[in-house]
């Protein structure tokens, strides 16, 4: 048989995996982070320029609303990775991941997606709920934001109630021709 060991062995595999895993955890937010600036700094000189031209009734928070989902989205995103790099640092050290910071890596990683969908419907909930006034429960400000419609159509009213017509009657914008027998309608 074959009893040279291999010179290279595994390290280098072992390197380039680690290596790969934490410069994409890495990256990642300082994209995410840099690019979130680059647009929150894209809407502090719009609202400066509509003041400087007299637009006195200019909404100063559009800013700040997206520095605080930029720091949600990056608040998300850490919370989701952090015990995953925890036990990836486990991994590297030879030493078997502890089971608290298992389950809660194996509990967070797969909620990433949940947390960015509340993230992202969070500001469409708060506006149809106060567009609804206080007989729109957060239930149905949620089912606005997420199906779209109206406060009346969340609590089961109809947008258009249509008229009560008497059948064989003619609507506005119509008229019958003919006898009672054979009525033929004619649109205007």
């Amino acid at each position: 048989g074959f009893d040279i060991p291999c010179g290279r062995g595994h390290d280098g595999a072992v390197l380039v995996y680690y290596g790969g895993l934490f410069t994409i955890m890495f990256v990642v937010p300082l994209i995410i982070g840099s690019s979130l600036g680059i647009i929150r700094m894209s809407v502090l000189k719009q609202e400066n320029l509509m003041t400087r031209y007299g637009e006195s009734n200019v909404n100063r928070s559009n800013s700040r609303l997206v520095l605080h989902r930029a720091i949600a989205y990056s608040v998300s995103y850490f919370l989701t990775w952090t015990f995953s790099v925890i036990g990836v640092g486990f991994d590297m050290a030879n030493v078997e991941w502890p089971t608290a910071i298992w389950y809660l890596a194996n509990i967070f990683n797969p909620l990433q997606g949940f947390f960015n969908f509340v993230i992202y419907i969070f500001p469409k909930v708060m506006r149809a709920k106060s567009r609804g006034g206080d007989n729109t429960t957060w239930f149905q400000a949620f089912k606005i934001a997420f199906w779209g419609g109206t406060p009346n159509q969340a609590l089961g009213q109809r947008r258009h109630q249509p008229p009560n017509r008497v059948p064989n009657s003619p609507v506005v914008g119509e008229r019958t021709l003919g006898n009672r027998d054979g009525t033929t309608t004619e649109h205007l």
